[in-house]
């Protein structure tokens, strides 16, 4: 697949993120913004406009709070897609992210049973 270079102006504190971001994850900081493009560029129109506006508009706990629903939602949209491959355990520990995981326990008695 043919790639193209798309520039992008971005403040020092954003560069530095993407910098550290691609040094703990042992990418390039190139690879880091093309899947920040591809998963922005994923989202439906209204997602994309709605994040606009959370981001202009709102305060540091506002922008915080809708971070956390995403990751709550892709985190346990990745666990969904593991438990339905057969995979019990998440590769990640999902407290990491700040996420309660409990896993099932397939040996208990069913208490709706009776």
């Amino acid at each position: 697949m043919a790639k193209k270079s798309i520039s992008a102006w971005v403040d020092e504190g954003l560069a530095g993120k993407v910098d550290r971001v691609a040094l703990e994850e042992g990418h390039k900081p190139a690879q880091i913004l093309a899947a920040a493009t591809e998963f922005y560029m994923a989202l439906p129109e209204v997602a994309r406009r709605k994040w606009r506006q959370i981001s202009s508009r709102g305060t540091d706990e506002e922008i915080n709070l809708a971070l956390r629903e995403v990751t709550r939602s892709l985190v346990r949209s990745h666990l969904n897609m593991s438990i339905d491959r057969g995979h019990d355990q998440p590769r990640q520990p999902a407290g990491a992210l700040g996420v309660t995981y409990i896993a099932p326990n397939f040996d208990a008695p069913d208490s709706g049973s009776n």
